[in-house]
């Protein structure tokens, strides 16, 4: 077994961490490596190419960790692992005090693969696609700075919806529902269930409020701010997608949010379920 460890080097000093879940992996027998950190070329933690062989990826860090990693790979289709060195998270099941017993169950086959929904965002600009890229979490568009409220236009499968004034809109999966959405005042959505959740953020209405869609739903915000050079600065905003990557959005561009053909594969080695997780979320 091929086991390629990705770690946060800002949370895993002298990655001390990586390099005991290195030692446990070889002293159970399996290959284990440190990846070198790559954040140039696209890049948040490691080139493809570093990693292709792997049977597994674990990563050593938080919740981020493991989503920046896997926005690396996500064209691999390898499984992850996330080893916890903050808070409780809900993606990264184990913590420093478990490792031993993790790794001894991954070396003799005790696991389970689940697999989590992902998004894909088509940024259109008139009829062209100036920009894609996927989201575990999120996709959100939201305001440049100081700019002002943005005016959206939404429609589902291409019918309108709805329009409204708001500081910005997130689109999350389920797995993202427990991440900007909740602190938006949106619901928490189990990992397991097919959907997206649409939350705006701060509206300009008093009736404004999270709708939940399938997944197999297409929905398309259309940023319908002012026009000219008068109102460049103040109709700025944004496509954000997991926190991490960027696209500017232009009076008029479209974003279109449908279910990605690829999800993200994490490596499960306990029966903790969401619910305990959630409760013990909810009770810190």
């Amino acid at each position: 077994m091929n086991i390629a460890i990705i770690a946060n080097r800002d949370k895993d000093f002298g990655l001390e961490v990586s390099k005991r879940v290195r030692d446990e992996f070889i002293r159970r027998g399996a290959n284990a490596f440190i990846c070198r950190e790559e954040k140039s070329g696209g890049f948040h933690f490691t080139n493809p190419e570093a990693v292709s062989s792997a049977d597994m990826i674990v990563t050593v860090g938080g919740d981020g960790t493991l989503i920046e990693a896997a926005r690396d790979l996500i064209d691999l289709n390898i499984p992850f692992h996330g080893i916890n060195m903050g808070m409780l998270g809900f993606l990264t099941e184990t913590d420093i005090q478990g490792i031993g017993e993790t790794v001894r169950l991954i070396c003799e086959g005790h696991y389970s693969i689940c697999e989590r929904m992902t998004a894909r965002a088509d940024i259109y600009r008139g009829a062209r696609i100036i920009a894609s890229d996927f989201a575990l979490n999120d996709a959100v568009i939201s305001k440049a700075g100081h700019s002002h409220i943005i005016r959206f236009e939404v429609s589902v499968n291409g019918s309108f919806l709805t329009e409204l004034h708001a500081d910005g809109m997130i689109i999350a999966t389920p797995t993202g529902s427990t991440a900007y959405n909740l602190s938006a005042g949106g619901p928490i959505v189990a990992p397991g269930a097919s959907m997206f959740v649409m939350t705006p953020i701060c509206a300009h209405s008093l009736t404004a409020r999270s709708v939940v869609f399938p997944d197999d739903n297409v929905i398309s915000i259309t940023v319908k701010n002012k026009t000219g050079t008068a109102y460049e600065k103040s109709s700025a905003c944004e496509a954000v997608f997991d926190g991490a990557d960027n696209v500017l959005l232009l009076p008029g561009d479209r974003v279109d949010i449908r279910r990605n053909d690829r999800p993200i594969r994490l490596v499960k080695i306990r029966d903790t379920g969401f619910i305990e997780v959630l409760r013990r979320k909810m009770g810190s």
